[in-house]
Order: structure tokens, then C-alpha cells, then sequence
């Protein structure tokens, strides 16, 4: 598929001059198997275009581009992509995430301040670029709720401008800005609208479980009880009959299933099973309103139908593109234009133009063609075994210099020697790593290291057992799958038990932490990206609209932070209880607006080890908030990243820090040594 790649798209022949004595240098360390170095400004610098979507109308293609290295929205004539012009005029924080209304002449986006995710809605006028801020409200936070065909200029929107805590219903005309109320809220955390704009359900947390309610007229009953075990289940979409829901549900089998209900008479069709995984998306048609597709996600995601003309359409869209998982994205009022995103593990994300009548599909976009003159590294599906005996889909990522030079397949029964192996700990909990392109694999493995990220239980996808084998095992068995993923790494031969990093951000940088503090031996260092260090704290803390689910939190956790027994529970699985234990050097990045985990779980297991003169680089980013969003933010963290790495793996490979923070807010509080690697 590279080979393909290559020779599909134009090959960029050069690395930019900037780089030309970072890569002459590490080209005359590296032996002829090794690969050519990357640049971290190609790996976590903006993309060429990505997000790309079609109006309603099917006259424009939109994506998001850079503009003055800043992430803005452009759109093209469908007939005439090099009349190509930005619409939007962000000069700080790139956008992220916008979509059409349904008029096709306007598009709305997202945007918040530095990351503080007080989320607004803007609309812009495609043609006049006309500027509006939909949600002017300080302070709040704002969703798109529902739009529909039937009503083009009108846009459902929630806002929790009246009560922090809950979300209230509107009906926006996006044209005027005019915002109607439909529903003041103090009780449900999500809704579900039918495309005549009107509430039919709403879910709120029932105790540790949830409850479906149903509207009739404004007044609110129970649909659907669900307890702790079938929180996941939800309602995907209703039906073009309106009298019908597309449900899934996990209350009949252990992975969740798609099912047809009948709302009446809640009697259940099913759709689609997979006895592996559960349901990863609904693909409901935008004209119809009937069911083009769903998709099931064990080890690579997999798109299925059941309608013979869609199984044309994607056997036509997969000729050619065996090794890439396909995502229909965005689709034209009258189904006959689809945005289709293929991504794989070394061709990256690329979008392609699909005509339904022709059977035509054409090459739009690559995401970032930069990475074309690089070899990137396979990405593995792996199952390692626990110790208690459940099953984790893990991904490894292997250098190319690890690999016999006689082997014509690079798997672990091709490893000549071990190498550092860097654990890579995915957020959430109730959240999963995916197959594709990782630009951290990517960085890691090009630098010399193998990479394992790890769905250790608790992560989404596998069945609600799997979920539930996760309740109250924060510092538990959740950490011992992390362990055992380690061991059966050592065993394979990829590596040594004393060349081993742990790494991760959000639940994965509590896992860093929690490694490093109750498991002191095991990681030769960590680096932790905007993880609680205290979970007494972070509940304590956490934004308004978090209280509804609080309990749940708790329950995931395993103690009640309103008794004295569940708070000592709480205290015994906090990192910060144990900060003086830490022996192997760590890395801490956080952004100061960071409104989930907030800067103070950083700062206090900071001053901790200062007071037991334990060192620790500590890197503050005054504009972000979860998570880096600006590209001079990412460059100069993962500068920071790979830089600290060789300072305890000395034989590997990185790229001098040079230029790396420029134009960056990084801080870095203290030991600013520990980043220096040569």
C-alpha cells in the first residue's frame, strides 16, 4: 500500500533545509535498514487539509486548511477546486470541527478560548462570509443538537447559559441568530430530536444507572430503565417513519447490537451483531432516513449493510484499498456525492470524491502529503493474555532497524534484538486506542523505539463485561493489564525489563503516575500529559455539567468522595499519596486552562517531589487546555518528549531541540536539564 501510495500521489523530493542537518546527521549514525529521520514539524504540524465535506446542495467542498499556520475553513466549487477560498479568519487557535447547515449557505464551527472548552457556535456566510456568533454567552458552553433537511435554516442547539450544570434547548435560526427556547433543562444530559426539530427523548442518570425518558407533548415518562452494567446503551437515531428508533443495545448480548425498536410497542428488530465488538457508528441516510450502515470496531474497524445497492457502492470503494479502513464522512442531500476518508497505518488519511450514479470514485485530498519522502512503521493488532485470562487488543508499532535483514516480513518473529519499548496508555478510561495512523507511534518508532498501546479493561468496544471488569480498578487490575502487557513484551524478546517508558495522557497520564509512584522498579521513566494525580481532587473539581455523571465517576473509580471509607478508597488509588516514592525521572505537561483535569493535580505532585528533592521537568502551555491544540504547542511538547527519552535510553535516536519552541507558550517550571539531550 505504500508503493501504491507513493506512485498515486505526487512524491515530495525533498526535506526542508531547516531539517537537511538533523537528517545528514542521523543518516551517518544509521545503518541502511534504519529510515530516513522525520521531522516532528511534519508529524505534529498542521495538516495540508483535512475535515472535508460536501454542501447539502453537492455545489461546494469544504476541509480545513492552514492560513498563517493557523487552522481555518475553505471551500471550493465542486467543479472547480482551484477557486478554492478561506471563508473563516481565525488568527490564534486553529478550528477543529465545523459542519454545513443545511441551507448549503452556511457553515457552522466550533471554537473556544485557549482551551478552556466554553465552547461557541459561529456561523459564516459561504458566499458573503458574513460572521456571526451564535452563542454569545460568557462563560457557557454550547453543542449542535439536530439539524434537518426540512429545516434548513433552523439549527437545535444546547446551552448551559442559564444553569452551569445542565444544558438547555434551543431552536436557532442560524440566518438571524434568533434563539427560541424549546426546553429549560435540569435534568438530562443528553436529547435526542426527530428532523421536525422536536425533542422525542432525553437521558438522565438514574442512581449509577441511566433512564430513557420519552416526550409526548413536553411531558416526560420512562422509556427505558438501564442499569450500570447497560450504561452504554443509547438511541443512535429515529427512523424517516418517526414512529421507529435505531437503538443500541447492549442488554440482550454482552456487545452491543443495532436494533430496530418500535416505539409504541418497544418491540425489537435486530439489525446488526458482532459477537466481538460493539457498535462503533450508525450510518443513517441523510435523504432517507433509513439505515445505509454500521460499523464494529475489535482490531480495525469494519463497515457493514445490508442494503445490496450500499454493498455495491462500498465493494466499488473498496477496489484498490484492502489494507485502509473506509469512512463515509459527508454525503449530498440527494445521496449522489459522498466524501469518503480512507486511513491506514502507513498511508495516512486521504479523502476521495464518490459519485453514486457513476460509480466514479475520484482522489481529492491527502492529509499530509509531507509524510511521503518518510517511511512510516506497520501498526500491529495484537492480543495479549492477562493474568486473570481476559483478552486486549493492543497495537505495536516496531523500528525498522529491529527487524533481521534476511526477514521478508516484519513481525516479533523477525527480531533480531530488543530495544526501549515505550507503553502507551490510552485516555478516558471508557475510551479505546484505534488501528491507523498514530503520529506518536510514528515519532517513537522512527527514533529507535517499539511502541504498545494497550486497551486494557475498561476501554469501550469489547462488551459491557469488559467495561464492567473496569468499575473501581483505577490502581488496580487495570494497571496489572498495563503490567502484563509489559511482561508479554519482555517475553517476545521486544524488550528488556530495564528498557521500559510508560507514557500517557488524561487516565493514561494517571496510569504514568501511578506507575511510577506504587511500581517504582518497573518504568525507567514516564511522562505524564494532563493526568490527575489525585482523585479526591479531580472530583472535586471537575466542570459544572460533570455533576450529573459524578456518581458514575465514582463508581469507575471505586470509592464514594462522601464517606469517610470511600475517600480513604479514593486517597490509596491517588498517585499523590505516593509521590515520594518515585525513582526514575519524570515528565509532566499541562495546559493551564485545562477545565477536566486541572493544573493544580500537576502542581501539587510537582511541589511534592521538590519537597523530597525528587527531580522533575514540569511544562506549563499557558493557551491550551486537555490536550495541545496549536501545532507550535505539539511540536515543542513532543521536542520536550523525545528529548527527555534520551537523556534515559542514551543509544537512541532524537532530534535537537533547535527551533522547537518558537512560537510556543511552553514554560517550563523546573528541571529544564532533564530535556537537554546533547
Amino acid at each position: 500500500m505504500r508503493g501504491y501510495r507513493k506512485n498515486s500521489i505526487p512524491k515530495i523530493n525533498r526535506v526542508n533545509t531547516l531539517y537537511s542537518a538533523f537528517a545528514t546527521d542521523m543518516s551517518n549514525k544509521m545503518a541502511s535498514k534504519k529510515p530516513l529521520p522525520i521531522p516532528r514539524r511534519v508529524l505534529f504540524g498542521n495538516p495540508s487539509k483535512i475535515e472535508v465535506k460536501i454542501s447539502p446542495n453537492g455545489k461546494y467542498l469544504s476541509y480545513i486548511a492552514p492560513s498563517d499556520g493557523v487552522l481555518n475553513v475553505y471551500i471550493a466549487p465542486i467543479n472547480n477546486r482551484s477557486k478554492a477560498c478561506q471563508i473563516t479568519n481565525e488568527k490564534v487557535r486553529g478550528i477543529r470541527s465545523y459542519y454545513w447547515a443545511y441551507n448549503s449557505e452556511q457553515i457552522i464551527y466550533e471554537q473556544d478560548t485557549d482551551g478552556d472548552e466554553n465552547i461557541h457556535l459561529y456561523a459564516v456566510n459561504v458566499l458573503t462570509h458574513e460572521f456571526m456568533n451564535l452563542t454569545p454567552y460568557p462563560g457557557a458552553k454550547a453543542s449542535a443538537l439536530k439539524g434537518s433537511l426540512k429545516h434548513p435554516d433552523n439549527l437545535l442547539i444546547s446551552i448551559n447559559n442559564r444553569t452551569s450544570e445542565y444544558f438547555d434547548v434551543y431552536n436557532c435560526n442560524t440566518k438571524t441568530g434568533a434563539l427560541t427556547p424549546v426546553y429549560f433543562n435540569n435534568s438530562y444530559i443528553r436529547f435526542i430530536a426527530d428532523n421536525d426539530l422536536r425533542l422525542r427523548f432525553g437521558v438522565r442518570m438514574d442512581g449509577y444507572g441511566r433512564s430513557i425518558d420519552k416526550f409526548t407533548e413536553g411531558e416526560a415518562e420512562k422509556f427505558i430503565s438501564l442499569d450500570v452494567e447497560n450504561i452504554h446503551t443509547n438511541i443512535a437515531g429515529i427512523d424517516h417513519t418517526g414512529d421507529k428508533i435505531y437503538l443500541i443495545d447492549s442488554r440482550p448480548y454482552d456487545t452491543s447490537s443495532l436494533f430496530l425498536m418500535d416505539i409504541q410497542s418497544q418491540t425489537l428488530d435486530l439489525l446488526y451483531r458482532d459477537e466481538r465488538a460493539d457498535i462503533s457508528h450508525v450510518w443513517i441516510s441523510e435523504q432517507t432516513g433509513m439505515l445505509n450502515g454500521v460499523s464494529t470496531c475489535y482490531d480495525k474497524e469494519s463497515l457493514h449493510t445490508t442494503n445490496s445497492v450500499v454493498a455495491e457502492h462500498l465493494q466499488t470503494l473498496q477496489t484498490g484499498h484492502d489494507l485502509e479502513e473506509i469512512f463515509v464522512i459527508s454525503e449530498t442531500s440527494d445521496n449522489t456525492w459522498w466524501i469518503v476518508r480512507y486511513e491506514g497505518d502507513i498511508s495516512g488519511i486521504r479523502y476521495y470524491l464518490y459519485n453514486t450514479e457513476l460509480r466514479k470514485n475520484s482522489f481529492l485530498f491527502e492529509a499530509k502529503p509531507e509524510l511521503n519522502p518518510y517511511d512510516l512503521v506497520r501498526m500491529h493488532p495484537t492480543q495479549i493474555k492477562t493474568r486473570d485470562g481476559l483478552t486486549l487488543v493492543s497495537y505495536l508499532s516496531l523500528p525498522l532497524e529491529i527487524f533481521n535483514k534476511e526477514s521478508l516480513h516484519h513481525n516479533i518473529n523477525s527480531i533480531k534484538s530488543p530495544v526501549p519499548l515505550i507503553l502507551c496508555v490510552h485516555g478516558g478510561p471508557t475510551a479505546r486506542d484505534h488501528w491507523g495512523y498514530h503520529s506518536i507511534h510514528q515519532l517513537l518508532a522512527n527514533r529507535g523505539y517499539a511502541v504498545l498501546s494497550v486497551n486494557y479493561r475498561g476501554s469501550t468496544g469489547f462488551g459491557k463485561s469488559f467495561i464492567a471488569a473496569g468499575n473501581g480498578e483505577w490502581a488496580g487490575k487495570m494497571q496489572d493489564d498495563l503490567l502484563d502487557a509489559v511482561k508479554w513484551a519482555i517475553d517476545q524478546g521486544i524488550t528488556t525489563k530495564d528498557k521500559i517508558a510508560i507514557y500517557g495522557g488524561s487516565y493514561g497520564g494517571y496510569a504514568t503516575l501511578v506507575g511510577l509512584t506504587m511500581t517504582p522498579e518497573v518504568f525507567a521513566c514516564g511522562i505524564d500529559l494532563v493526568g490527575p494525580s489525585n482523585l479526591l481532587t479531580l472530583l472535586e473539581s471537575c466542570p459544572p455539567y460533570w455533576k450529573p455523571i459524578r456518581k458514575f465517576w465514582e463508581m469507575l473509580m471505586g470509592g464514594n468522595s462522601e464517606t469517610p471509607e470511600g475517600r480513604e478508597i479514593l486517597a490509596k488509588k491517588s498517585p499523590l499519596t505516593y509521590a515520594k516514592n518515585i525513582k526514575r525521572p519524570l515528565l509532566i505537561g499541562h495546559g493551564a486552562n485545562d477545565a477536566r483535569v486541572k493544573q493544580a493535580e500537576s502542581d501539587q505532585i510537582v511541589a511534592t517531589m521538590l519537597e523530597n528533592n525528587i527531580p522533575v521537568t514540569y511544562a506549563i502551555y499557558p493557551d491550551e487546555g486537555h490536550g495541545f491544540a496549536r501545532p507550535e504547542n505539539r511540536i515543542s511538547f513532543y521536542a520536550l518528549v523525545e528529548n527527555f527519552l534520551v537523556k534515559t535510553f542514551p543509544q537512541q535516536r532524537a532530534e535537537p531541540l533547535g527551533d522547537a519552541f518558537c512560537g510556543s507558550s511552553l514554560q517550563i517550571k523546573c528541571g529544564e536539564k532533564e530535556v537537554v539531550a546533547r
